[in-house]
């Protein structure tokens, strides 16, 4: 392999290892209870989680942002609290529109320093069925302050960290992937015959949203961790963009590319 390609697998290898890396949970600081979930505390952040296996997601979500803020040669963030959410929780407020209300203005307090104007990154139809707002809830990431009134986290969760993230797991972003896809041809009215002949190209729709759906949790994560309150100094933009393309990602959000065997009269526009 040439040396030039070597090099530019090195970061991707990093972030590998980080990501398949073992967790040794440490001693809990607490054994408070919210809305079902516990602490994890591994060596280099936390995560409040109902299961192991969503906890062990959220760290390694972390480690790779860690990684990427390591590969441009920048000091990385403290670490957050990460609230993580799964599919049988319900959403963090109970309701969904409240949840995804809350925790967007909590991603702007974070990000206010900044004059960002962030969000959440959802913003939903106004004829969303309730089922896709609650499912959007739970798939929803979002930086906040630990002190959020809304959330009334326990008081010994506020020692934990500076400031959290809230992000869902891999089975919500799955399942909110579903609801999307189905509610999006209730909406278009496809009737079986049409839905027979896309049923080819289903499984490529599935991964595609999937991943920009985790592609918006890695952003999130990032605009947060470059943000003054969070990384207390400001951050030039081309650091944010150095740490996106460790991670794999573009500067900004890109349209997904249809599938090289799509008929080009059939390409969406």
């Amino acid at each position: 392999m040439p040396m030039r390609a070597c090099i530019r697998l090195f970061p991707w290898l990093l972030l590998s290892l980080s990501a398949c890396s073992s967790i040794e949970w440490r001693p809990r600081p607490t054994d408070e209870l919210w809305q079902g979930r516990s602490l994890w505390c591994a060596e280099q952040v936390t995560v409040a989680a109902v299961e192991e296996g969503s906890a062990e997601e959220a760290v390694a979500v972390w480690e790779r942002v860690r990684t990427a803020f390591a590969i441009v040669g920048e000091a990385p963030p403290p670490a957050p609290l990460i609230v993580c959410v799964g599919v049988p929780e319900p959403p963090l407020l109970g309701d969904g529109e409240k949840t995804l209300e809350c925790l967007a203005k909590a991603h702007r307090k974070i990000l206010a320093a900044e004059g960002s104007g962030g969000g959440s990154g959802f913003r939903m139809q106004g004829d969303a069925s309730p089922e896709l707002v609650a499912a959007m809830a739970k798939a929803v990431a979002s930086a906040m302050p630990l002190d959020t009134p809304e959330l009334a986290l326990p008081g010994s969760w506020q020692q934990t960290s500076a400031w959290g993230m809230v992000m869902p797991d891999e089975a919500a972003i799955a399942t909110v992937t579903d609801l999307m896809i189905d509610e999006g041809m209730r909406k278009a009215d496809i009737g079986f015959a049409k839905r027979l002949l896309m049923a080819p190209f289903m499984p490529w729709v599935r991964s595609m949203m999937r991943d920009k759906l985790q592609e918006m949790v890695l952003r999130q994560f990032v605009d947060a961790s470059c943000s003054p309150r969070v990384l207390g100094r400001t951050c030039a933009p081309t650091v944010k963009i150095a740490v996106l393309e460790a991670l794999g990602l573009p500067p900004t959000m890109q349209p997904p590319e249809p599938p090289p065997d799509l008929p080009v009269e059939t390409k969406p526009r």
